[in-house]
């Protein structure tokens, strides 16, 4: 049910004796999108002259931060897949873990991932936009992982986005239930440029808002005031389409 090519080309600031190191990927998914490395599936190569293990690390951060902070409609599937190949043929000196060339290979590698993650969410079955959910300040990376998770992937959140409709005590209500450090005494909430909670509900003009939820990409931002704790997800809205796509199927 894809409907649009996911793929991504870059070099990067590597360079090695056939040129820059270079990176392609390219991604499929729609449906059932919920990866914890599901119907998704993504391939990425490189000409880097890099050692085994290094881009196995790489690989694995760059999929924690991407792939595995989308959802589409909370199932996962039976067969996600992320491999990432590399041939060397750029001649650069082998790039190992804890290097600068590696930190730089790294940061290549997890935009690469982010932007197909952000592709397979916007394109999600029925989709008409993608929401992209930035948890700051949270107690911990792993508080600010959850909380923005479980924004993208609430059914209430999703169905209020696909109907424009500011209702921000659906996020109030995901932020609370996903099993973290939350002071609502602290928390601010914002919908594009539009704060709508900061400690307490604070005016603005729905006309405005509802506009800005009706844009293609629309950002929802969290600040706890905890901590040092941050996270992105991404996700789309839920529409009627969704659900008669999943009727049809055999």
């Amino acid at each position: 049910t894809d409907r649009h090519v996911k793929q991504v080309h870059f070099a990067t600031g590597i360079t090695g004796m056939s040129g820059n190191v270079k990176i392609g990927a390219m991604a499929k998914g729609a449906g059932m999108i919920c990866p914890n490395m599901a119907t998704m599936l993504a391939f990425i190569t490189t000409d880097a002259n890099i050692l085994r293990g290094a881009l196995k690390k790489a690989l694995s951060n760059a999929v924690s931060e991407s792939f595995n902070m989308i959802t589409v409609d909370g199932d996962q599937s039976t067969n996600d897949f992320v491999v990432c190949l590399a041939n060397g043929q750029a001649r650069n000196s082998t790039i190992r873990e804890g290097s600068p060339e590696f930190v730089e290979f790294s940061e290549s590698l997890l935009e690469a991932c982010c932007l197909l993650a952000k592709m397979i969410a916007g394109d999600g079955e029925g989709a008409t936009k993608r929401m992209e959910v930035i948890v700051e300040g949270a107690w911990s990376k792993k508080d600010a992982r959850r909380i923005a998770k479980k924004i993208a992937g609430s059914n209430l959140v999703k169905a209020a986005f696909a109907g424009s409709w500011p209702n921000w005590g659906r996020i109030a209500a995901a932020c609370g239930s996903a099993s973290a450090r939350c002071d609502f005494r602290r928390i601010r909430i914002s919908i594009g440029s539009h704060v709508v909670y900061d400690g307490a509900p604070v005016q603005y003009c729905e006309d405005d808002l509802r506009r800005t939820l009706s844009e293609k990409e629309v950002v929802f931002k969290i600040d706890l005031k905890q901590g040092n704790g941050r996270a992105v997800a991404w996700g789309c809205d839920l529409t009627e389409d969704y659900v008669r796509i999943n009727m049809e199927k055999e």
